[in-house]
């Protein structure tokens, strides 16, 4: 297999508003409208507002997005018929950024931090220490306006989740899994 792109993967919102070259409040408005597509968690940890629930997006679509957007440019000469967009600048450190993830997890796969808590049947707070000592693959989309906001949208694999909590079953029935048993996903 060969080296994926740097699209080929899930983006959190602000990663996708910038390979998109618009403001970071953007892609959950085309969401509304139907112009994208994206992982809408069903819940979250931290908010009870749906309008606050992380999105994740898949990369491959917004790239084609932005391919159509520079093509109607082209057509029209380098003019826009509306608005051009503003945000451009911040596309290449997106880019940059995206190419040095070093895991990076395909749309299909993604799940959101509340998601994968509930696969693996553990707390919230155990999901980061998790991926932080590789037992599963996840990933804090780069969103530099806020750390505390950024860390709470993590994109986990739900394959490397499912795996988990295989290994682990088996290790409680063989005996051999330390600490408490872990309640069946819901």
């Amino acid at each position: 297999m060969g080296k994926k792109n740097y699209y080929d993967q899930a983006l959190g919102s602000y990663e996708a508003a910038c390979l998109l070259g618009m403001h970071w409040g953007q892609p959950s408005k085309l969401l509304a409208k139907g112009v994208l597509t994206a992982h809408v968690a069903p819940e979250s940890a931290y908010s009870d507002d749906p309008t606050r629930f992380p999105a994740i997006y898949d990369g491959r679509e917004i790239e084609k997005n932005y391919l159509e957007y520079e093509e109607k440019v082209a057509a029209l000469g380098g003019q826009h018929d509306r608005r051009p967009r503003a945000w451009l600048h911040l596309r290449p450190e997106a880019i940059r950024r995206l190419k040095a993830v070093a895991g990076p997890i395909d749309f299909a796969d993604a799940v959101t931090l509340v998601e994968a808590a509930k696969i693996l049947s553990v707390h919230i707070s155990l999901v980061p220490r998790m991926i932080a000592n590789g037992k599963i693959v996840g990933r804090v989309p780069w969103n530099p306006r806020g750390v505390k906001a950024a860390a709470r949208n993590w994109i986990v694999s739900r394959k490397s989740c499912q795996a988990n909590i295989k290994e682990t079953r088996a290790r409680e029935v063989a005996g051999t899994k330390p600490g408490t048993k872990r309640k069946k996903a819901t």
